[in-house]
């Protein structure tokens, strides 16, 4: 049996048939499906990136100079991807050190901690990747988005493993988060959001009602 054709509705002031709310759910989709990671890195963004052995007090620092919520991490001996350190992992870091018993001050407990040893053992507040969930270049933004979701992570490293690149620090060449990702859908698809433009309720999104 044929499929049946798409359904259109008349404009206000007779300016023709617009698409239905399936059919701009359909070009948001083939958006998502026809765009990679790499598309949506910024031109002329940075990324700046922190070695294992920097302190959590450096790392601030760092972070704040940067104007960074959040840096991926490597080991510079054994050259391998240790993960993200988020500003979650910076307050976590701030309200354990203010505690510590064992150091005169904050910053000095702050500098006896570095992130590779943040990373591996103590317990990670919630939005902060695992050091193995990645994404690649050519990952459509399905996958950069449902790799976000189903890991409930806020940001993700983007990491050209196949480039050649005879070091990990040279293969990460940026990170995506959901604020970029939207940002991206709406400078390029902002005629196809018309679907967002109804409640919560009317659109069916979570467990409302």
């Amino acid at each position: 049996m044929a499929a049946p054709a798409a359904k259109s509705v008349e404009g206000e002031g007779g300016g023709g048939p617009k698409p239905m709310e399936g059919d701009h759910r359909d070009n948001i989709f083939q958006f998502f499906r026809s765009h990679t990671a790499y598309d949506m890195l910024p031109e002329s963004g940075k990324v700046l990136l922190l070695d294992g052995s920097v302190s959590a007090y450096s790392a601030l620092r760092l972070m704040n100079a940067n104007q960074q919520l959040a840096v991926p991490v490597w080991d510079g001996r054994g050259d391998r991807y240790l993960g993200m350190v988020t500003a979650s992992d910076m307050l976590e870091l701030v309200l354990l050190c203010s505690k510590s018993d064992g150091c005169a001050n904050l910053t000095e407990a702050m500098r006896a901690i570095n992130l590779e040893k943040w990373i591996s053992a103590y317990a990670r507040p919630p939005g902060c990747p695992q050091p193995s969930v990645e994404l690649h270049p050519d990952d459509d933004l399905i996958r950069v988005l449902s790799t976000l979701v189903r890991n409930d992570c806020r940001v993700l490293p983007v990491l050209d493993r196949e480039g050649g690149a005879p070091l990990l620090n040279q293969c990460i060449i940026g990170q995506v988060t959901y604020l970029l990702l939207f940002r991206f859908l709406y400078y390029h698809q902002e005629a196809d959001l018309g679907t967002l433009e109804g409640t919560l309720g009317e659109v069916g999104i979570g467990t409302l009602g």
